[in-house]
């Protein structure tokens, strides 16, 4: 019996280490105190997002989990996009303030980065309904003319 629980327990300790995630990188540190955590790396200079028709991908950069605490917004961007309620149980508003509604649209994305719903905005306030979608986190990317204007991280409750 005691040879059976070392062996269990050698085989969960293995597949352990084969899940880790693993950068090889040529220096960096990591830092904690009682309001958080930020570790960092010397080696990956290159990251790049690629995006196929409902796939989005961004590599070389660590991601142990994916965690993302704020909006994406396009720097020359001269009009105001707000989401709310959020978090959300039924559905999320998205108030757009300007004059025009010229080639806006919204996609609303799954946490792996494939699309739910993509819809024209042509008012000023859009009603995007969640009803139907399982509590988790989804990211609602607003595109004027192929061009990304705003990434809301909403959560579904």
């Amino acid at each position: 019996m005691k040879k059976i629980i070392i062996i269990v327990a050698f085989i969960i300790y293995i597949s352990t280490i084969c899940l880790a995630q693993e950068a090889v990188v040529s220096g960096g540190n990591y830092h904690e105190n009682s309001s958080g955590s930020i570790s960092w790396t010397l080696g990956e200079l290159v990251s790049e997002t690629l995006r196929a028709e409902d796939v989005v991908l961004t590599q070389g950069m660590q991601q142990p989990t994916l965690t993302v605490t704020s909006v994406e917004e396009h720097p020359d961007l001269d009009f105001r996009i707000t989401i709310f309620p959020n978090p959300t149980r039924e559905f999320v508003n998205i108030k757009i303030d300007a004059d025009y509604f010229e080639n806006l649209r919204y996609e609303l994305y799954n946490f792996k980065g494939l699309i739910i719903e993509q819809k024209r905005i042509d008012s000023e306030v859009v009603n995007v309904s969640m009803h139907n979608l399982d509590p988790a986190v989804y990211f609602l990317r607003i595109i004027q003319d192929n061009k990304v204007l705003k990434i809301f991280k909403i959560v579904k409750q």
